[in-house]
């Protein structure tokens, strides 16, 4: 099975579990911890500072809600992401919310000019995955895929360090 047929069959899966306010549904306890422990993300398009900063709040009874901020120092580019888990397994977890990215620049599709940033917003549900010894989760295909502009977004939600 692809990634992407595998992604798509754990959001279906995790939507048809779950009801209007219903908890997130976890399916494996070791990354339910790593997740709530995660206190960084990142964007590829922000290089200062290094990486911004997640909060993760609620607990196995409930929804889990995440936030995460990475903006660069002069403010032009940035990630801003706002949300809920709905379903966490051992290497991937799906969420539902908005996506904010702004690059400093980007390129006009039409013309494929430079042009100055214009935020960029991903509503809805999109997939998270660990892929092989990687410390962090990333969004996944189609929706690493810029919908403003057709560049890859990497937004990666970073694992607590190892003890």
């Amino acid at each position: 099975m692809t990634s992407a047929r595998a992604a798509a069959a754990l959001l279906a899966a995790a939507l048809a579990a779950r009801g209007a306010g219903a908890q997130t549904v976890v399916e494996d306890r070791d990354a339910y911890r790593q997740l709530a422990a995660s206190k960084t993300c990142t964007l590829q398009w922000v290089t200062k500072p290094a990486r911004g900063t997640v909060v993760v709040e609620g607990d196995t009874k409930s929804t889990l809600k995440i936030r995460c901020s990475h903006e660069g120092a002069d403010g032009k580019a940035y990630l801003r992401m706002q949300g809920e888990v709905v379903k966490i397994t051992a290497r991937a977890f799906v969420f539902k919310g908005t996506i904010l990215v702004k690059q400093e620049t980007d390129m006009d599709p039409q013309s494929l000019e430079s042009r100055p940033g214009v935020e960029c917003r991903r509503e809805g549900v999109m997939t998270f995955a660990r892929r092989g010894q990687r410390r962090f989760w990333r969004l996944q295909e189609p929706d690493m895929t810029n919908p403003c502009n057709k560049t890859t977004d990497y937004v990666d939600i970073w694992l607590p360090p190892a003890r």
